[in-house]
């Protein structure tokens, strides 16, 4: 356990599904992963069977467990290590958990970053990436077909029903709240 004596710089990364979130939370890491630490949302879904019940399933910021997820984050805070449930999609449970040291940096990536007042006043600085709505669909059928293995139908379904409302309604609205919007075309893996 490392006691920080000042608070951790704590960054926020948002954006519509498939728009690069995770992508641009890695390649910050990357740089120097000794001082930065990551907090995907994703592993923060509650039961499938609650999360199936809500309007648009795990495109709304209620299949969160942002209790979880804010004890977390202040246990890192004050310096002191957490265990993030692993989150598998296929599965739609968690598998696990991996361990996170407190680092001076600490990044918030995921659809629903800023929903949440209490979990958003945390956060120091806050990133929207801004992708053309033909991108990410191509990026969300891709994923949807190549790593989750859905059919082309199925995974159409899903974004029209669910994706694509669900970002009109609950995240879009948000981007106003952030401190630096990045126009993201394209990306490496």
């Amino acid at each position: 356990m490392i006691h920080m004596k000042i608070k951790p710089y704590i960054i926020g990364i948002s954006g519509a599904s498939c728009s690069g979130k995770t992508w641009l939370a890695t390649k910050i890491r990357n740089k120097r992963p000794d001082v930065i630490s990551i907090i995907a949302l994703d592993n923060y879904y509650k039961d499938i069977s609650f999360v199936n019940s809500l309007e648009y399933r795990h495109d709304n910021p209620n299949a969160i467990d942002y209790t979880n997820v804010i004890s977390d984050i202040e246990k890192l805070i004050g310096g002191n290590s957490i265990n993030v449930p692993k989150y598998d999609y296929n599965l739609h449970s968690t598998i696990g958990t991996s361990l996170i040291e407190p680092t001076p940096i600490i990044i918030i990536e995921g659809l629903f970053t800023y929903f949440n007042p209490r979990l958003r006043k945390l956060i120091d600085f806050k990133i929207w990436i801004d992708v053309e709505e033909k991108i990410i669909l191509e990026r969300r059928l891709k994923r949807a077909m190549e790593e989750r293995g859905d059919d082309y139908a199925s995974a159409m379904v899903r974004y029209e029903q669910d994706v694509k409302p669900a970002y009109h309604k609950f995240i879009e609205p948000l981007k106003i709240l952030t401190d630096l919007k990045l126009k993201i075309d394209s990306y490496d893996k």
